[in-house]
Protein backbone atom coordinates (compact mmCIF):
# COMPACT_ATOMS: atom_id res chain seq x y z
CA UNK A 1 0.00 0.00 0.00
CA UNK A 2 1.51 3.28 -1.17
CA UNK A 3 1.03 5.70 1.06
CA UNK A 4 1.06 9.71 0.95
CA UNK A 5 3.55 11.31 2.54
CA UNK A 6 2.13 13.69 5.14
CA UNK A 7 3.88 16.85 5.34
CA UNK A 8 3.49 17.23 9.47
CA UNK A 9 3.70 20.41 11.42
CA UNK A 10 2.48 21.74 14.82
CA UNK A 11 -1.16 23.95 14.84
CA UNK A 12 -1.45 24.77 18.53
CA UNK A 13 -0.17 24.36 22.19
CA UNK A 14 -1.87 21.16 22.31
CA UNK A 15 0.65 20.13 19.62
CA UNK A 16 -1.95 18.34 17.78
CA UNK A 17 -0.64 17.20 14.10
CA UNK A 18 -2.13 18.95 11.17
CA UNK A 19 -1.84 18.03 7.66
CA UNK A 20 -1.12 20.82 5.05
CA UNK A 21 -4.75 20.13 3.99
CA UNK A 22 -5.50 21.53 7.35
CA UNK A 23 -6.97 18.31 8.70
CA UNK A 24 -6.06 16.91 12.17
CA UNK A 25 -3.67 13.41 11.62
CA UNK A 26 -6.32 11.71 13.82
CA UNK A 27 -9.09 12.69 10.90
CA UNK A 28 -6.44 12.07 8.50
CA UNK A 29 -5.77 8.43 9.68
CA UNK A 30 -9.79 7.95 9.70
CA UNK A 31 -10.15 8.85 6.68
CA UNK A 32 -7.74 6.03 5.22
CA UNK A 33 -8.89 3.48 7.36
CA UNK A 34 -12.76 4.16 6.11
CA UNK A 35 -13.18 2.06 2.99
CA UNK A 36 -13.90 4.68 -0.17
CA UNK A 37 -17.11 3.52 -1.68
CA UNK A 38 -18.80 4.69 -4.92
CA UNK A 39 -21.98 4.79 -5.98
CA UNK A 40 -22.99 2.02 -8.75
CA UNK A 41 -23.96 2.89 -11.91
CA UNK A 42 -27.50 0.84 -12.74
CA UNK A 43 -27.39 -1.95 -14.28
CA UNK A 44 -28.09 -2.11 -18.29
CA UNK A 45 -31.24 -3.56 -18.85
CA UNK A 46 -30.77 -6.35 -20.97
CA UNK A 47 -31.72 -5.96 -24.39
CA UNK A 48 -34.71 -8.10 -25.65
CA UNK A 49 -35.00 -9.08 -29.48
CA UNK A 50 -38.22 -7.78 -30.60
CA UNK A 51 -39.64 -9.18 -33.69
CA UNK A 52 -38.77 -6.11 -35.51
CA UNK A 53 -35.28 -6.23 -34.74
CA UNK A 54 -34.79 -9.77 -35.54
CA UNK A 55 -36.47 -8.12 -39.27
CA UNK A 56 -33.89 -5.77 -39.70
CA UNK A 57 -31.39 -7.99 -39.11
CA UNK A 58 -32.03 -10.47 -40.53
CA UNK A 59 -31.88 -11.08 -44.28
CA UNK A 60 -34.58 -12.80 -46.97
CA UNK A 61 -34.88 -16.36 -45.96
CA UNK A 62 -31.69 -18.16 -47.55
CA UNK A 63 -33.87 -20.61 -50.09
CA UNK A 64 -35.63 -17.39 -51.64
CA UNK A 65 -32.15 -15.40 -52.03
CA UNK A 66 -31.13 -18.17 -53.87
CA UNK A 67 -34.10 -18.20 -55.66
CA UNK A 68 -34.29 -14.61 -56.86
CA UNK A 69 -30.35 -14.96 -57.92
CA UNK A 70 -30.65 -17.52 -59.81
CA UNK A 71 -33.71 -16.72 -61.84
CA UNK A 72 -31.89 -13.82 -63.58
CA UNK A 73 -28.86 -16.14 -64.20
CA UNK A 74 -30.76 -18.97 -65.70
CA UNK A 75 -32.95 -16.85 -67.68
CA UNK A 76 -29.89 -14.91 -69.30
CA UNK A 77 -27.18 -17.63 -69.37
CA UNK A 78 -29.06 -21.08 -69.47
CA UNK A 79 -28.90 -24.41 -67.17
CA UNK A 80 -24.86 -25.18 -68.26
CA UNK A 81 -22.97 -22.25 -68.11
CA UNK A 82 -24.60 -21.09 -64.26
CA UNK A 83 -22.72 -23.22 -61.79
CA UNK A 84 -23.92 -23.89 -58.21
CA UNK A 85 -20.42 -21.65 -56.99
CA UNK A 86 -21.58 -18.65 -59.27
CA UNK A 87 -25.31 -19.22 -57.68
CA UNK A 88 -23.76 -18.70 -54.12
CA UNK A 89 -21.72 -15.75 -55.22
CA UNK A 90 -24.72 -13.56 -56.47
CA UNK A 91 -26.87 -15.44 -53.43
CA UNK A 92 -24.29 -14.67 -51.09
CA UNK A 93 -24.73 -18.03 -49.46
CA UNK A 94 -22.18 -20.48 -48.56
CA UNK A 95 -22.17 -23.80 -50.26
CA UNK A 96 -23.72 -26.05 -47.37
CA UNK A 97 -26.75 -23.48 -47.35
CA UNK A 98 -27.45 -24.08 -51.01
CA UNK A 99 -27.60 -27.26 -50.82
CA UNK A 100 -29.52 -27.87 -47.66
CA UNK A 101 -32.22 -25.42 -49.60
CA UNK A 102 -31.18 -27.29 -53.00
CA UNK A 103 -30.16 -31.26 -53.30
CA UNK A 104 -28.78 -30.23 -56.85
CA UNK A 105 -29.00 -27.75 -59.52
CA UNK A 106 -31.27 -29.67 -61.42
CA UNK A 107 -33.97 -28.62 -57.84
CA UNK A 108 -33.18 -25.49 -57.90
CA UNK A 109 -34.36 -24.82 -61.65
CA UNK A 110 -37.29 -27.41 -61.44
CA UNK A 111 -38.28 -25.13 -58.60
CA UNK A 112 -37.28 -22.29 -60.42
CA UNK A 113 -39.52 -23.39 -63.19
CA UNK A 114 -42.41 -24.30 -61.20
CA UNK A 115 -42.74 -20.76 -59.85
CA UNK A 116 -42.84 -18.72 -63.56
CA UNK A 117 -45.58 -21.54 -64.84
CA UNK A 118 -47.51 -20.77 -62.09
CA UNK A 119 -47.34 -16.94 -62.25
CA UNK A 120 -48.04 -17.27 -65.74
CA UNK A 121 -50.75 -19.66 -65.44
CA UNK A 122 -52.46 -17.44 -62.83
CA UNK A 123 -52.44 -14.23 -65.64
CA UNK A 124 -53.80 -16.28 -67.79
CA UNK A 125 -57.02 -17.92 -65.96
CA UNK A 126 -57.71 -14.09 -64.73
CA UNK A 127 -57.76 -13.34 -68.65
CA UNK A 128 -60.37 -16.02 -69.12
CA UNK A 129 -62.33 -15.27 -66.01
CA UNK A 130 -63.40 -12.10 -67.07
CA UNK A 131 -66.35 -10.75 -68.15
CA UNK A 132 -65.27 -9.75 -71.67
CA UNK A 133 -66.15 -12.01 -75.15
CA UNK A 134 -64.59 -14.75 -76.19
CA UNK A 135 -62.55 -12.83 -79.17
CA UNK A 136 -61.39 -10.25 -76.23
CA UNK A 137 -60.28 -12.95 -74.19
CA UNK A 138 -58.03 -14.42 -77.00
CA UNK A 139 -56.70 -11.44 -78.26
CA UNK A 140 -55.67 -10.48 -74.39
CA UNK A 141 -53.81 -14.04 -74.36
CA UNK A 142 -52.37 -13.18 -77.57
CA UNK A 143 -51.33 -9.77 -76.30
CA UNK A 144 -49.76 -11.07 -73.24
CA UNK A 145 -46.67 -12.58 -74.55
CA UNK A 146 -45.44 -8.93 -75.61
CA UNK A 147 -46.55 -7.31 -72.21
CA UNK A 148 -44.67 -10.04 -70.03
CA UNK A 149 -41.81 -9.77 -72.00
CA UNK A 150 -41.55 -6.09 -71.86
CA UNK A 151 -41.77 -6.46 -68.20
CA UNK A 152 -39.15 -8.82 -67.87
CA UNK A 153 -36.91 -6.42 -69.81
CA UNK A 154 -37.33 -4.11 -67.39
CA UNK A 155 -36.72 -6.17 -64.67
CA UNK A 156 -33.11 -8.11 -66.18
CA UNK A 157 -32.18 -5.41 -68.93
CA UNK A 158 -32.76 -7.63 -71.79
CA UNK A 159 -35.29 -9.13 -73.70
CA UNK A 160 -35.22 -12.96 -72.03
CA UNK A 161 -37.96 -15.13 -74.26
CA UNK A 162 -39.68 -17.67 -71.53
CA UNK A 163 -37.63 -19.50 -68.97
CA UNK A 164 -38.25 -22.57 -70.64
CA UNK A 165 -36.46 -22.29 -74.17
CA UNK A 166 -33.33 -19.77 -72.10
CA UNK A 167 -32.68 -22.84 -70.44
CA UNK A 168 -31.15 -24.62 -73.79
CA UNK A 169 -31.00 -28.10 -74.77
CA UNK A 170 -29.88 -31.39 -73.06
CA UNK A 171 -31.09 -30.81 -69.64
CA UNK A 172 -31.86 -33.26 -67.15
CA UNK A 173 -35.11 -35.82 -67.59
CA UNK A 174 -37.02 -34.22 -64.62
CA UNK A 175 -36.52 -30.93 -66.07
CA UNK A 176 -37.66 -31.89 -69.40
CA UNK A 177 -40.90 -33.46 -67.60
CA UNK A 178 -42.04 -30.42 -66.06
CA UNK A 179 -40.85 -27.94 -68.84
CA UNK A 180 -43.36 -30.30 -71.13
CA UNK A 181 -45.88 -30.49 -68.55
CA UNK A 182 -46.31 -26.48 -68.63
CA UNK A 183 -46.37 -26.48 -72.27
CA UNK A 184 -49.26 -29.32 -71.97
CA UNK A 185 -51.40 -26.94 -69.41
CA UNK A 186 -50.66 -23.61 -72.00
CA UNK A 187 -51.66 -25.40 -74.57
CA UNK A 188 -54.52 -27.22 -73.26
CA UNK A 189 -55.92 -23.30 -71.95
CA UNK A 190 -55.46 -22.00 -75.39
CA UNK A 191 -57.58 -24.55 -76.64
CA UNK A 192 -60.10 -24.40 -74.57
CA UNK A 193 -59.94 -20.56 -75.46
CA UNK A 194 -60.60 -21.44 -79.08
CA UNK A 195 -62.58 -24.28 -79.14
CA UNK A 196 -65.13 -21.78 -77.60
CA UNK A 197 -64.32 -19.37 -80.48
CA UNK A 198 -63.92 -21.57 -83.36
CA UNK A 199 -67.53 -23.17 -82.07
CA UNK A 200 -68.57 -19.85 -83.24
CA UNK A 201 -67.14 -19.96 -86.61
CA UNK A 202 -68.77 -23.39 -86.68
CA UNK A 203 -65.52 -25.31 -87.28
CA UNK A 204 -64.70 -28.49 -85.27
CA UNK A 205 -62.96 -29.35 -82.02
CA UNK A 206 -60.49 -31.33 -83.69
CA UNK A 207 -60.10 -28.20 -86.11
CA UNK A 208 -59.32 -26.18 -82.48
CA UNK A 209 -56.81 -28.64 -81.06
CA UNK A 210 -54.56 -28.44 -84.47
CA UNK A 211 -55.03 -24.70 -84.60
CA UNK A 212 -54.10 -24.86 -80.79
CA UNK A 213 -51.12 -25.97 -81.61
CA UNK A 214 -49.93 -24.07 -84.74
CA UNK A 215 -50.76 -20.87 -82.47
CA UNK A 216 -48.28 -21.95 -80.18
CA UNK A 217 -45.60 -22.19 -82.39
CA UNK A 218 -46.11 -19.43 -84.11
CA UNK A 219 -45.94 -17.66 -80.71
CA UNK A 220 -42.97 -19.31 -79.88
CA UNK A 221 -40.82 -18.35 -83.04
CA UNK A 222 -41.43 -14.77 -82.33
CA UNK A 223 -40.36 -15.34 -78.35
CA UNK A 224 -37.49 -16.78 -79.83
CA UNK A 225 -37.07 -14.17 -82.31
CA UNK A 226 -37.35 -11.36 -79.56
CA UNK A 227 -34.23 -12.91 -77.23
CA UNK A 228 -32.47 -13.41 -80.34
CA UNK A 229 -32.87 -9.93 -81.36
CA UNK A 230 -33.21 -8.29 -77.69
CA UNK A 231 -35.90 -6.83 -79.46
CA UNK A 232 -39.72 -6.35 -78.92
CA UNK A 233 -40.72 -5.09 -82.36
CA UNK A 234 -42.03 -8.68 -83.36
CA UNK A 235 -44.85 -8.36 -80.49
CA UNK A 236 -46.29 -5.26 -82.50
CA UNK A 237 -48.62 -7.27 -84.75
CA UNK A 238 -48.76 -10.79 -83.11
CA UNK A 239 -52.10 -10.90 -81.89
CA UNK A 240 -53.50 -9.61 -85.36
CA UNK A 241 -51.64 -12.10 -86.90
CA UNK A 242 -52.20 -14.76 -84.98
CA UNK A 243 -56.26 -14.16 -85.53
CA UNK A 244 -55.19 -13.88 -89.32
CA UNK A 245 -53.80 -17.84 -89.32
CA UNK A 246 -57.39 -18.77 -87.55
CA UNK A 247 -58.77 -16.89 -90.75
CA UNK A 248 -60.37 -15.03 -88.52
CA UNK A 249 -60.45 -11.08 -87.34
CA UNK A 250 -59.49 -9.50 -84.11
CA UNK A 251 -62.25 -8.09 -82.18
CA UNK A 252 -63.09 -4.30 -81.56
CA UNK A 253 -60.91 -2.25 -79.64
CA UNK A 254 -63.62 -1.40 -77.14
CA UNK A 255 -64.39 -4.75 -76.60
CA UNK A 256 -60.88 -5.89 -75.39
CA UNK A 257 -60.88 -3.31 -72.58
CA UNK A 258 -60.99 -4.16 -68.87
CA UNK A 259 -58.82 -7.58 -69.47
CA UNK A 260 -56.36 -8.05 -66.80
CA UNK A 261 -52.78 -6.62 -68.40
CA UNK A 262 -49.82 -8.42 -66.93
Amino acid sequence: MVWRQLEMRFTNGAGQLETTDGASAASHDQRLRTPMTRPLAPAAAPKIATRASVATRTKVATPERIIDAATGMFWRSGYHAVSMDDICAAADVRKGSLYNAFASKADLVGVILDRVWQSNHAEFRAIYAANAPIRAQIQAHFEWFGSSQALLKTRFGFVPGTFNMALGLEVPASIVARMDAHRGEHQALLQTGLVALIEDERRSPAYAAWMAKMVVSAINGVVINARLTNSLDGFTDLPQSLFALMGLSPPPLAAAQGLPQP
